[in-house]
């Protein structure tokens, strides 16, 4: 009889420990829920005026004085940047061209610019 009391007193220990584990659970923390992101709604861009742009190709007869102006002095500035500017390929036949022309002849200079050349108006968008 003494093993029977003995293995009752065990099972009574291994009971009530089990009993008092039971009761010390321990609690989880309750998970915190996210708020949802909220995206902002997309308003379309405020149009703007359109600024054309501060240089636009022109024409020769826009030029004011253009078939009348002294070309002279533009002439000779011509043939002066083509000192520097005759080694670039892109300058070597407009620069041999140039320099062949009379200067005397204003006709044949203004058809020179015109032909290789593009006028261009500067505007102020203010």
């Amino acid at each position: 009889m003494k093993l029977q009391i003995k293995t009752y007193a065990t099972l009574l220990s291994l009971l009530t420990l089990l009993a008092g584990l039971n009761g010390c659970t321990t609690l989880t923390k309750p998970v915190e829920s996210i708020p949802p992101v909220t995206i902002p709604a997309m308003t379309p861009p405020t149009p703007t005026a359109i600024t054309p742009p501060a240089l636009q190709i022109s024409d020769w007869n826009a030029l004011a004085g253009w078939p009348d102006d002294d070309l002279t002095p533009a002439w000779e500035a011509f043939l002066q940047g083509c000192n520097g500017l005759k080694n670039q390929t892109q300058w070597q036949l407009v620069c041999k061209k140039g320099q062949s022309l009379p200067q005397t002849d204003t006709a044949a200079l203004r058809t020179f610019f015109e032909q290789y050349f593009l006028p261009y108006q500067l505007s102020n968008p203010d």
